[in-house]
């Protein structure tokens, strides 16, 4: 018996035909499902992979039913890392960046 084998981005819950995988979820060229994201990552419908919140940005939904739009913002004296799912109050050291600019080096603080 041959296994259907999906494109990137699409996968079969055993119908024998390859549909797009839901937000949230991926599958890489050749599979057979799709896998949902980690948290802190997401995806739009018919990814590859899966994407890092940006750096002062969470997500407040499980990563498997999360769309685009469900980005936060860190509100002011708090801070989150790529793929963070909260964010975290600043130390005392914390150093602010100017309006409109990242601080690599700070890890975005």
């Amino acid at each position: 018996m041959c296994s259907l084998l999906c494109l990137a981005g699409k996968g079969h819950p055993g119908s024998g035909q390859c549909f797009d995988c839901a937000s949230g979820k991926f599958s890489s060229e050749g599979s057979t499902s799709c896998s949902s994201c980690s948290t802190g990552l997401y995806s739009g419908a018919a990814s590859l992979s899966c994407s890092d919140c940006s750096a002062g940005t969470y997500l407040t939904n499980s990563a498997t039913s999360v769309e685009f739009s469900a980005y936060k913002i860190c509100s002011e004296g708090t801070y989150s890392s790529p793929a963070s799912s909260t964010c975290t109050v600043c130390p005392d050291a914390c150093v602010d960046c100017p309006t409109g600019y990242f601080c690599p080096e700070l890890n975005g603080r």
